[in-house]
């Protein structure tokens, strides 16, 4: 059976098709790259000479977003990248426990903690090595009831 002069035309342009749209592709992907900060003049965490694993529960991400900057910005740690991963505590805790790197943790409750001393990873005097047994704070539950309820 003969070949109709628009299926040779068709198996002609299919090679240059597929070019094309490999190129748009390319460019198309490289177009979404973006720089190492999503804010204009922001300062770059994740780069630097030395290097500090941050595993934390999500709670104080907010804290940390405005403190690793602040910290980078000074001569103290202009040379030093983070790396951070956040979550909820017992699932970056049992992170931690499966060799996950972590130079810092910050875990919402003693357990977690306790999990990586069971591991090894962390010294099983670990609250006595800093003031206030390394609890830096303390929680406080307010309940409020109307009047004449116990």
């Amino acid at each position: 059976m003969a070949e109709s002069g628009a299926g040779r035309a068709r198996a002609r342009w299919a090679p240059v098709s597929v070019v094309l749209v490999v190129l748009l592709g390319i460019v198309g992907l490289t177009a979404c790259g973006g720089g190492s900060t999503d804010q204009p003049g922001g300062v770059d965490i994740s780069s630097g000479a030395r290097h500090v694993n941050l595993v934390a529960y999500a709670t104080p991400k907010p804290g940390f977003d405005v403190v690793i900057p602040a910290f980078r910005s000074t001569p103290e740690g202009h040379d030093i990248g983070f790396s951070q991963s956040y979550g909820p505590s017992g699932d970056q805790s049992r992170k931690v426990a499966r060799r996950v790197p972590a130079d810092v943790v910050n875990f919402s409750v003693e357990p977690d903690i306790t999990r990586l001393v069971t591991e090894g990873i962390v010294d099983a005097d670990w609250q006595a090595q800093a003031p206030n047994n390394s609890t830096p704070f303390g929680s406080v539950v307010v309940l409020v009831v109307r009047k004449g309820n116990p």
